[in-house]
């Protein structure tokens, strides 16, 4: 099962944009650089974490695997596909 979740809130009248899906322990957040620093910021603070951020920016990736799903930065902005493992089991 997973859930998303859109808003996070921080202070009164003030709220940072994260669409967050998220399965047991594994977290795919999708927002602006500043929302995202945040919510990274948030999470460390909290446990210890093990990140990867699909970009094309410096010490970022250009495609990462999560939950047997491939996510890709493209030209139009990114996608997502089964892996080959996901596409035996079906």
């Amino acid at each position: 099962m997973f859930h998303v979740r859109r808003t996070y809130k921080t202070k009164p009248g003030q709220a940072r944009k994260v669409a967050t899906l998220v399965h047991g322990d594994d977290y795919v957040p999708v927002g602006s650089d500043s929302d995202l620093k945040w919510f990274k910021e948030k999470l460390e603070n909290e446990v210890e974490i093990k990140t990867t951020i699909v970009g094309a920016g410096e010490g970022m990736s250009e495609v990462v695997c999560v939950l047997n799903r491939v996510i890709r930065r493209t030209s139009r902005g990114g996608s997502m596909k089964q892996t080959s493992a996901m596409v035996k089991l079906l």
